[in-house]
């Protein structure tokens, strides 16, 4: 039974090392991230979740080596980022969070491209509904276009 035991200790100590080795052979294509990672790998780079930290850190979810879909990226400044990513770049919804002339500073909205784009837009509303019951919002086609739907007695009111 000892030898059992002694055995099944050496092939859990083996796996959990060549676990170990994989995730350091896994990259992050960041350069402000290389350094060390522990998460999740495929084909060599950094998928799914995970923490890489270099000059900077970032922790939240990887696709292809890069920061992709929510998580968090802190830079050695200072400054922090929380929200959503897409292929490395801030896109989305999120927060920024840095210090500029000696004041905390926040910008919290809609990113594009790492740029940030300005507020998230409020959802409409009905100000006054007069025999009005329901009333529906969407959007139509690729632009900002929304069509509105009113309801009166269950059936829509153009």
């Amino acid at each position: 039974m000892k030898n059992m035991a002694c055995w099944l200790f050496i092939l859990l100590y083996f796996t959990m090392d060549m676990y170990a080795q994989d995730n350091n052979d896994c990259k992050v294509l960041v350069p402000g991230l290389q350094g060390t990672y522990e998460g999740g790998c495929k084909n060599g780079l950094a998928q799914g979740k995970g923490t890489a930290r270099g000059t900077d850190t970032y922790t939240g979810t990887f696709r292809n080596g890069v920061p992709h879909g929510k998580g968090t990226y802190l830079w050695s400044s200072g400054e922090i980022y929380e929200g959503n990513w897409y292929k490395g770049a801030r896109e989305g919804e999120g927060e920024f969070k840095a210090r500029f002339n000696g004041r905390d500073s926040l910008q919290s909205g809609i990113w594009k491209d790492d740029q940030y784009i300005g507020p998230k837009p409020r959802m409409p509303e009905i100000m006054q509904k007069y025999n009005i019951t329901a009333a529906t919002f969407s959007r139509t086609g690729e632009g900002n276009k929304i069509s509105i739907s009113f309801y009166q007695n269950g059936m829509v009111n153009l």
